[in-house]
């Protein structure tokens, strides 16, 4: 799945690596404003999924609220579309954070944008994230 921002140079790609007994592992690439990262193998439960579309069908045929998506662990990652005004102009963001070791100490590392992206956007967006149900299925 692929998610381009109104500057057309902002994205956030998202995309099933695997399945197995934990569930599907997914990995998601971002850039926006200079700064871009990764992260993979974090896991997202099929049902989440299934209501993040729910919200998202909601937010496209209402142009108000929020779709929100959460990894396992939900401080890994997370997806937000909201509405931000009557005229339904649209924001996402996207939060991810992974923990590395050097020695004993625990260092965290993190990273959150967020960019708008057109409305009209909003139906394939939503198709894509069928899709991905899907394939996570």
């Amino acid at each position: 799945m692929h998610i381009k921002g109104e500057d057309k140079l902002s994205y956030i790609k998202i995309h099933v690596d695997k399945e197995d007994e934990m569930g599907v592992c997914f990995s998601v690439e971002t850039h926006s404003r200079g700064i871009s990262a990764s992260l993979g193998g974090f896991y997202i439960v099929t049902t989440d999924i299934t209501k993040f579309i729910a919200e998202l069908g909601t937010l496209e045929n209402k142009r108000s609220g929020v779709a929100c998506l959460l990894s396992a662990y939900p401080e890994e990652f997370s997806l937000s579309i909201r509405c931000v005004n009557r005229r339904g102009h649209v924001i996402i963001s996207l939060r991810m954070k992974d923990i590395s070791y050097y020695e004993e100490l625990m260092t965290p590392c993190s990273v959150e944008v967020s960019f708008g992206i057109d409305p009209t956007s909003l139906p394939e967006l939503l198709k894509h994230c069928k899709l991905l149900e899907r394939d996570a299925m």
